[in-house]
């Protein structure tokens, strides 16, 4: 059984194909969307089956200052994951030469279960076992260092496979995830005694060939995310706190 690299998403695939097949070339990071430079930039690369293979991140445009490193099985199964950056002060000609090992992942497979083992300068930090039931993640169990249950996080999926709830241990609080047909339109978190806490809405705009998803919480703008032909060229994060202005903006060009 083989197993998706990616994390749950809220936007599914529907009638206006929010599922891209591109793949990353560079991800860009900006303080504002209307600034004409980014501050930051990661770079992706592949290998000839489009297995992600690296990501190098520098401050942009200064050089490289981290990476992140991927190996996989002979069949595309990821066995490893690296990242490595430079340790003190940053000077204007390094290069990847220069990086040390920070933390390193490693992964097994047993059963319907992913294991990710973390280990910073070479010792165990912490663990992760997912379980996934045809392809769908079920659960999350996070361990420390001492092999102790940190917390765990549990999926549960309607008949077409869609998200419906998710819920979180210890502290027993959950989101339940409503749709209108394919599309999530509510996330709504509620505490260990079914009282609600939070609730977020996702509205959808088509225009000039590009879908608009926009997060509210409350009636406030969290989050506008931009797609063309299924990926995402634009994310926007508004500020928690001052409410309408801009956090940080992603921007992304693709192979």
């Amino acid at each position: 059984m083989f197993f998706s690299c990616e994390k749950i998403t809220l936007v599914p695939n529907d009638e206006y194909n929010l599922q891209g097949t591109g793949k990353i070339k560079t991800k860009y990071i900006y303080s504002s969307s209307s600034d004409s430079e980014p501050y930051a930039k990661n770079s992706y690369s592949y290998d000839g089956n489009w297995n992600l293979k690296k990501i190098l991140i520098s401050d942009y445009p200064k050089p490289i200052f981290a990476s992140y490193t991927y190996e996989y099985s002979d069949l595309g199964v990821l066995l490893n994951k690296k990242y490595n950056g430079i340790e003190g002060a940053n000077y204007p000609d390094q290069t990847e030469s220069d990086f040390t090992l920070i933390r390193e992942y490693k992964y097994s497979y047993r059963g319907n279960n992913k294991i990710e083992l973390e280990y910073r300068k070479n010792a165990l930090a912490d663990s992760l076992v997912s379980t996934y039931m045809n392809n769908l993640l079920v659960s999350e169990y996070y361990y420390d260092l001492d092999g102790d249950l940190s917390y765990n996080r549990k999926y549960e999926y309607d008949s077409d496979n869609k998200l419906i709830k998710e819920t979180y241990s210890p502290e027993g609080t959950y989101l339940i995830y409503m749709y209108e047909g394919s599309r999530v339109v509510k996330v709504t978190e509620f505490d260990q005694n079914g009282s609600k806490m939070m609730e977020n809405t996702y509205s959808y705009t088509k225009s000039d060939g590009e879908m608009i998803v926009e997060l509210y919480n409350k009636d406030f703008l969290s989050e506008k995310t931009t797609y063309k032909d299924g990926n995402v060229i634009e994310d926007i994060k508004y500020h928690p706190t001052f409410q309408g202005a801009e956090w940080y903006c992603y921007k992304y060009s693709y192979y």
